[in-house]
């Protein structure tokens, strides 16, 4: 813990690699590395899709300070490549209010071409509750998907 501020300085490494290894280590470091969440925020915006994927997990991770960034995470869910949307969707499931004023957004990618991430989608719904439900109608019709873990998380929201 004592060591959290050298490692939330390896988040503006020119290496890509330790930038996410600086990212993971703060994320176990609980609430000492929680204290770097604003540090930790700016990875977000990173060049790497790697790094900006794992910057929104580990916040995912810190409640409600990592929650703070809800607004800056849901961003990522608008990227071309995968792994950064994956990642901020899970984040966002599990960030309670501040996840859940996102679920618009994550309804809308119950309809992606990407099994895993219409998958991470619905578990992501399923985490918000009442907000989760409330998009019933498009969770509906993912009963009916071609991935059979997306139709049982589908099932798993409309049967709460």
């Amino acid at each position: 813990a004592a060591h959290a501020p050298a490692i939330a300085e390896l988040l503006r490494d020119s290496d890509a690699e330790m930038r996410r290894i600086a990212a993971t280590a703060l994320r176990r470091m609980g609430a000492a590395g929680a204290a770097h969440a604003t540090a930790l925020a700016k990875s977000l915006s990173d060049e790497n899709p790697v790094v900006r994927g794992c910057a929104a997990e580990v916040l995912g991770h810190m409640g409600a300070v990592g929650a703070a960034h809800a607004h800056e995470i849901a961003k990522l869910l608008s990227e071309e490549g995968k792994h950064a949307r994956r990642c901020a969707a899970e984040a966002l499931g599990r960030m309670s209010e501040a996840g859940a004023a996102h679920a618009p957004a994550i309804a809308e990618l119950l309809r992606d071409s990407d099994a895993e991430m219409r998958r991470i989608a619905a578990t992501a719904l399923r985490r918000m509750g009442a907000a989760g439900a409330a998009h019933a109608t498009a969770l509906a019709k993912s009963l009916s998907d071609e991935n059979p873990v997306v139709r049982g998380c589908a099932a798993e929201v409309l049967g709460h």
